[in-house]
């Protein structure tokens, strides 16, 4: 009896300690999948920089076709800045899931989190230049100019702010089926809040990216909106990008926000524990 309680025990534990270990340590243990998650972000961004700028130079016209985009910017401009863009992809998600370990998946931590996200607009910028085709001494200069406007700060911001509000709606899809599930299956749950996701980000993405593309007339961003050129390369870019949210997270079982909420409470009013002189 004894020995059975202590192994069943120790396995409750390990399974418990599975589930709650740090966003860090789950993050290395899928390093591998991680990147290369990360890296085909860099043609799907490639493709639609290229079909953005298009639409925005020529608004009247309607969007080639991706076959003669592909043509036309060949490999290297489909592959352009790949470090630069797998870089920024692997800390910008691994920023989001740290803000979600501590503020929270709710919209009130999801506002939290991007604000802690604006600290790596640094590497944004430098994905940005690299993926334009900028060289090195161009990249330093396009960030040492840009990392100084509010504009560009506040950009990155509402940018984000949309984005991580495609998350609360995906969880809650996934927490929701999977205890109505019985807890038994995360598969299922995992693939309806990711697709929830990856469709609300999808489309709200396509719509806004003309906006924040280049220096162009709000009249030509406005029409580029609209036709949504990039919408088929930007779904494989969310895909891949939510992959890595939802493949270091997991289902919540039906009441553990209750049960930390109580943890918690219970911590700030215990009373202190007896000094032993």
């Amino acid at each position: 009896m004894r020995s059975k309680f202590f192994v069943e025990n120790k396995t409750t534990r390990k399974e418990k300690s599975l589930e709650e270990q740090s966003p860090y340590r789950k993050f290395r243990t899928n390093l591998l999948k991680n990147t290369v998650l990360a890296i085909t972000t860099v043609p799907a961004e490639g493709m639609a920089l290229r079909r953005i700028f298009y639409v925005l130079e020529h608004p009247k016209a309607v969007p080639v076709p991706y076959l003669a985009t592909l043509k036309t910017i060949g490999p290297k401009g489909l592959f352009s800045g790949p470090l630069s863009r797998s870089a920024y992809c692997l800390t910008g998600n691994f920023a989001t899931l740290q803000g979600i370990h501590y503020f929270g998946s709710d919209y009130k931590g999801m506002f939290l989190t991007t604000l802690f996200k604006n600290s790596i607009i640094p590497v944004f910028l430098i994905s940005n230049a690299r993926q334009t085709g900028l060289n090195f001494s161009q990249t330093l200069s396009y960030v040492n100019t840009n990392i100084k406007y509010p504009v560009v700060h506040a950009s990155f911001f509402f940018r984000n702010l949309v984005a991580n509000s495609c998350l609360p709606p995906g969880f809650f899809v996934r927490n929701y089926s999977y205890q109505a599930l019985g807890e038994s299956n995360t598969t299922i749950p995992t693939l309806l809040g990711f697709g929830t996701s990856v469709f609300a980000s999808t489309i709200i993405n396509a719509f806004l990216k003309p906006f924040f593309t280049g220096a162009y007339p709000l009249s030509n961003r406005y029409m580029a909106a609209w036709q949504f050129p990039g919408i088929i390369p930007l779904l494989f870019r969310e895909s891949a990008s939510l992959g890595l949210i939802f493949g270091n997270t997991s289902p919540q079982k039906k009441g553990a926000a209750l049960d930390r909420e109580v943890d918690a409470d219970c911590e700030e009013n215990s009373p202190p524990a007896p000094v032993i002189k």
